[in-house]
């Protein structure tokens, strides 16, 4: 199987994707493996719904942002054309982004991300990815 994107997590908020149910294409890697596994979309007129990087940062780590990648058609499907609509989410520049206190509860008591503006979580993450 080829991918055509390389694989990646979103920094902001949510992104919500109505990926094409023939066609499919995303992937997600199921934590602590090497293992991906197809996201299917049986469900007519459904939406999936991926958490970034914000949202795990709010949560303490309780709502993971998830690795995933999109592969191109295997050789069957590879004469259908695909559609896919997506829109991501996120707060203004200047929101104050720390973890949740009744997520620091449920996660042992310790946040486990600093406290940043919106704009500065971007600028980070953005230096790191440059620098893989």
């Amino acid at each position: 199987m080829f991918t055509k994107k390389k694989k990646n997590e979103h920094f902001q908020g949510f992104t919500i994707l109505r990926q094409d149910p023939v066609v499919g294409g995303l992937e997600v890697k199921l934590p602590s493996t090497d293992h991906w596994i197809p996201v299917s979309c049986d469900v007519e007129n459904s939406f999936v719904v991926n958490s970034g990087d914000l949202i795990q940062h709010w949560t303490n780590g309780l709502w993971r942002s998830n690795l995933h990648r999109v592969v191109n058609p295997g050789p069957s499907d590879a004469h259908l054309s695909r559609l896919s609509m997506v829109f991501f989410t996120g707060p203004n520049e200047k929101t104050f982004v720390e973890p949740l206190e009744c997520c620091v509860q449920l996660t042992g008591g310790e946040a486990l991300y600093p406290s940043v503006t919106a704009s500065e979580h971007l600028h980070m993450k953005l230096q790191k990815s440059n620098t893989k």
